[in-house]
């Protein structure tokens, strides 16, 4: 739910960690958005 609200109100940066379980949610909350494709930034552990 956070990510819905982060999106709606004009954050376009947002991490994703294994460890809190958001990886999914975060997918869903930019798919959901219709935020256009190159306006989201999605960082992430590096491998």
């Amino acid at each position: 739910m956070s990510a819905v609200v982060a999106i709606a109100s004009g954050y376009r940066l947002i991490d994703t960690a294994k460890a809190d379980h958001n990886e999914r949610q975060v997918g869903e909350a930019v798919r959901d958005s219709r935020v256009d494709r190159p306006e989201p930034f999605i960082t992430g552990p590096a491998l």
